[in-house]
């Protein structure tokens, strides 16, 4: 995540010098999750944080230990109800999955999506989610 300006340039060049597109698609919720890991991890929860380009869902336990993580590319810019369909599904399948399984709260990080992202998961789940901005991280 911190790494040289001059590295991190010659990397890219080379890899596409290659013909190789480097990404991943859990990296911004795996950044979210340390920013805000204090907060969050006082007891089980969903963490859903989208990028331009993908989004991802992050579930831990009430111990603050990851226990589930999925990603997918976005499919266009307007797909919030689509991404809370599918966060829906996936924190029920895991809810289910084992009587010891629990989601306390669910937080969105989305940037200026917030808001939209916000208003599709609430409209899905039996409780408001959290808002996390990039100022309570600070």
């Amino acid at each position: 995540m911190a790494v040289d300006e001059a590295w991190l340039r010659f990397v890219n060049e080379v890899l596409v010098r290659a013909g190789i597109v480097a990404w991943s698609l859990s990296a911004n919720v795996c950044r979210q999750f340390n920013c805000f890991h204090d907060r969050l991890t006082q007891a089980s929860g969903a963490l859903v944080a989208l990028a331009p380009d993908a989004w991802s869902l992050w579930i831990w336990d009430s111990h603050g230990r990851p226990r589930y993580a999925r990603a997918r590319w976005r499919t266009a810019p307007e797909d919030h109800a689509d991404i809370a369909l599918e966060v829906e599904r996936s924190i029920l399948a895991y809810v289910h999955g084992h009587p010891d399984c629990s989601v306390a709260r669910v937080f969105v990080a989305a940037g200026e999506e917030t808001g939209a992202m916000a208003g599709a998961l609430n409209a899905r789940l039996r409780e408001p989610c959290a808002r996390l901005s990039a100022d309570d991280g600070v």
